[in-house]
């Protein structure tokens, strides 16, 4: 079956829209892999777990559709929203081990330090449900799965160390967790890595893909 790539865009859960970032798929289909892009409801209109959910359902309605399972590619609040998919285990009208592999970009695993910042103004989180929207204090997924948690090498030193004690939380916990440092880029410039034919980032999605998809 032909591989599958569900890209989850960023913007801190309230901004940006699906179809500003079709340039992600360019390479990924010139490789023979199939894109998915979804857009979702953003904050404050909802809450993060809301949108968890909506992506939950896109998924879920991706895999009835296409019966392929899918390797989740997110950037910055699209690999927060990645790894919660990937934990969540259980999605409606799909096997429980839908999402065995993801690609987090720059992902945010670790919600709390958002609390006393102005990007909070739309998310409304306090201690409590910053901690239940996040994905290094969740439970782990199973064995099965993959996931890479990448960040550019010049980054703030806050993605850095998420994407590597997130990456090593999971591994702990079993799973086939590894962080990745792209040198080089920074948190936005890390997202053109995918436009880049045969860059380390997307032979390694591609090759993600094509193995999940069995």
């Amino acid at each position: 079956s032909t591989p599958l790539v569900v890209y989850i865009h960023g913007g801190y859960w309230q901004r940006g829209h699906g179809r500003d970032y079709a340039f992600v798929a360019r390479e990924l289909l010139a490789r023979g892999v199939s894109v998915a892009i979804p857009s979702y409801t953003l904050c404050p209109e909802v809450r993060i777990k809301d949108i968890v959910d909506e992506i939950a359902l896109f998924v879920s309605h991706i895999w009835i559709l296409t019966k392929v399972r899918p390797v989740l590619v997110g950037h910055s609040a699209g690999g927060h929203l990645a790894a919660m998919l990937m934990a969540r285990g259980g999605i409606d009208g799909a096997p429980n081990d839908l999402i065995r592999a993801a690609y987090g970009i720059s992902g945010a695993y670790d919600l709390e330090p958002l609390i006393g910042t102005t990007l909070n103004d739309a998310l409304r989180l306090d201690t409590t449900k910053a901690r239940a929207v996040s994905p290094i204090r969740g439970s782990t997924p199973n064995a099965q799965c993959t996931f890479v948690a990448a960040a550019g090498g010049d980054e703030s030193s806050e993605f850095i160390r998420q994407a590597r004690e997130f990456a090593a939380h999971w591994a702990k916990g079993g799973v086939a967790a590894e962080s990745a440092i792209i040198p080089d880029t920074n948190h936005f410039t890390i997202v053109d890595e995918l436009t880049r034919p045969n860059s380390p980032m997307l032979n390694r999605i591609v090759a993600l893909a094509e193995t999940v998809a069995g």
